[in-house]
């Protein structure tokens, strides 16, 4: 393995190549470790060789040996799921445009914020985007690269000539993957704002589902708001990310107290117990309430649609508070 990327050569070219990334996730304070997949190719003259196979097993192979919790990819699904990653975790995908901040977000708009290319208060930047209790660990030294990620502007925001945030935007001003300020005002103001200065037909954006607030209003008032799995992924270590989604989830919504035990096949088994809004996820031995494939807890635990893999009175109560739990992977640090 070279660093960062899985290579098949044949006499000194290379024929297959699988990007490797590590990564941390922060929630609440505690560290999820992610390994990103990208840049999986194969030469035109070597397809067939079964080369990808071996170096997705090769990479999959390590982080299990390493002790990661969690893989994440994007492609196409049929592909990927031969190798344990399935469309999972929920994004809420909104549409505004020009007639919505006309008629519903005028009064947001405001002529005092102004927007500018990137400044020295990268700093605040930095210290701005570290205040989230769900985020993607970014290194000071590489912060403005990963924004700058897929070839994104990045603008800083100042009322005032004070600075209170940043976007992260495309080329053609149509989807802001990026929007970080420090409360939920701000992140309308901004939002009406950026819209009304650009006169674009339309943005696009995306919100987790544990924004709350920021939900309520504009479902009120986006032309469009779709449901949508966020992203790809692999989960190598149920115990772990359930338990810290879960307590996660427990910070913005009320947990059912219970206790479901699960068998995940070619995995194991494990027993989630909720009370008074603590969690605990623990290995199992026994029978075990729900009997799952790796494509079908993955489905049930983390995806707006899984629910109805079960289908049992005794546990819909538990299932329906506690899922799905909410992952979610920001456009910046996907791969």
């Amino acid at each position: 393995m070279m660093e960062y990327h899985y290579l098949v050569k044949e006499n000194g070219k290379i024929k297959a190549l699988v990007g490797a990334f590590p990564m941390e996730l922060s929630v609440l304070g505690q560290t999820l470790k992610v390994f990103g997949i990208g840049t999986v190719s194969v030469h035109p003259y070597s397809r067939g060789c079964g080369y990808m196979k071996q170096l997705m097993n090769m990479a999959l192979g390590d982080m299990k040996e390493q002790g990661f919790h969690l893989s994440c990819l994007g492609g196409k699904r049929q592909r990927y799921e031969h190798f344990g990653y399935t469309p999972c975790g929920q994004k809420l995908s909104f549409t505004l445009n020009n007639e919505n901040i006309k008629y519903r977000l005028n009064h947001y708009v405001n002529e005092n914020l102004i927007f500018k290319g990137v400044t020295d208060d990268i700093e605040q930047a930095y210290e701005l985007y570290n205040k989230a209790q769900f985020k993607v660990t970014r290194e000071k030294s590489v912060f403005l690269d990963w924004l700058r990620s897929w070839d994104f502007n990045v603008y800083f925001v100042y009322e005032c000539n004070h600075f209170i945030g940043y976007v992260v935007v495309n080329k053609e001003n149509t989807y802001i993957s990026e929007l970080v300020v420090k409360n939920d005002e701000d992140y309308i103001r901004v939002l009406a704002t950026y819209i009304h200065n650009n006169k674009a037909d339309f943005v696009n954006f995306e919100l987790p589902v544990w924004e709350k607030q920021k939900i309520k209003q504009l479902t009120q008032v986006a032309e469009d708001v779709t449901l949508h799995h966020a992203y790809q992924f692999n989960v190598l270590n149920y115990e772990e990310i359930i338990a810290q989604l879960l307590h996660f989830k427990a910070s913005y919504a009320d947990l059912i107290d219970g206790v479901l035990s699960f068998e995940v096949l070619d995995y194991g088994m494990f027993v989630i117990s909720v009370e008074n809004g603590e969690v605990t996820v623990s290995k199992f031995e026994g029978e075990c309430d729900v009997l799952l494939s790796h494509i079908e807890a993955m489905q049930l635990f983390f995806s707006p649609f899984g629910q109805h893999l079960v289908d049992d009175e005794l546990f819909n109560h538990l299932i329906h508070s506690w899922f799905p739990a909410p992952l979610f992977m920001p456009t910046q640090d996907k791969v």
